[in-house]
């Protein structure tokens, strides 16, 4: 009898991390994370892709002070690099939860034929959320080239770059304050986005640009529409099988289906 209790207890408890594994952080209709990261890059140049991301600080994980971090360079066909950048998350209180991210120096452009530049002195991104779970997004940036007459950026404020005196004709495409409702209806903003559609000039290491930058991210409002939402389990007595024995043995949950 110890034997098979001890498989039974084995088996219930790997039933039960399971269904946790596969449960959504949030349900809907309730808080969602504010997360913030400082920059992220999915570009391909010369035929080669490039791939690479800030760490994500979490409202209901890893909070961030503002202290500064080093920021991040790209070399080659594409020149991007930021100086340092400064997130800043506090823990959550229910909806309410507070980001933001500074960058110093924000650059990306390319090199070779055409070469395409854009820039700010610094960019600043920041979301508030308040008790009812409505966010309040602003960004900020100074000294941009090209010159915007903006400091607070209007949303989806766009700047087209282009260089019309190589043939075919490329160009790269700013937008700050860029603005979307994520699938799980919460916000994200991004305070500068570089899209490259840079045409491949005929000369050595000018090939072809595509993909984008992003700089300052911030995600944040509550869940609107979760696929999925944890809810506690009916008494064991009512469920069946393997599942409802994990429940008195390694778990408290189960998962329903549930549209917003």
């Amino acid at each position: 009898m110890g034997i098979l209790k001890a498989r039974v207890t084995a088996v219930s408890a790997a039933a039960a991390a399971l269904v946790l594994a596969g449960m959504p952080a949030f349900a809907a209709d309730a808080p969602g994370a504010l997360e913030v990261q400082g920059w992220s890059y999915d570009y391909t140049a010369n035929g080669r892709n490039h791939t690479d991301a800030a760490k994500v600080f979490s409202s209901i994980g890893t909070t961030a002070s503002g202290s500064p971090l080093v920021g991040t360079t790209m070399f080659g066909r594409v020149n991007g690099s930021t100086g340092l950048y400064y997130p800043k998350v506090t823990k959550q209180d229910g909806f309410a939860a507070q980001g933001s991210v500074s960058i110093h120096a924000p650059v990306a452009g390319t090199t070779g034929v055409p070469t395409l530049t854009t820039s700010a002195g610094s960019l600043q991104v920041r979301c508030t959320v308040d008790a009812e779970g409505n966010p309040d997004a602003s960004v900020k940036a100074t000294a941009t080239v090209p010159h915007s007459s903006f400091s607070t950026m209007p949303v989806n404020h766009t700047v087209v770059v282009k260089n019309k005196l190589i043939e075919p004709e490329s160009s790269m495409t700013v937008v700050y304050n860029e603005q979307k409702t994520l699938p799980d209806g919460r916000l994200q903003v991004v305070g500068m986005h570089v899209k490259f559609d840079v045409k491949d000039s005929g000369l050595a290491g000018s090939g072809p640009v595509t993909g984008d930058i992003r700089y300052g991210i911030v995600t944040c409002g509550k869940v609107t529409n979760a696929e999925e939402t944890p809810v506690p389990l009916a008494p064991a007595g009512l469920a069946g099988g393997v599942l409802g024995l994990s429940a008195l043995i390694g778990g408290g949950y189960a998962v329903r289906r549930r549209t917003a």
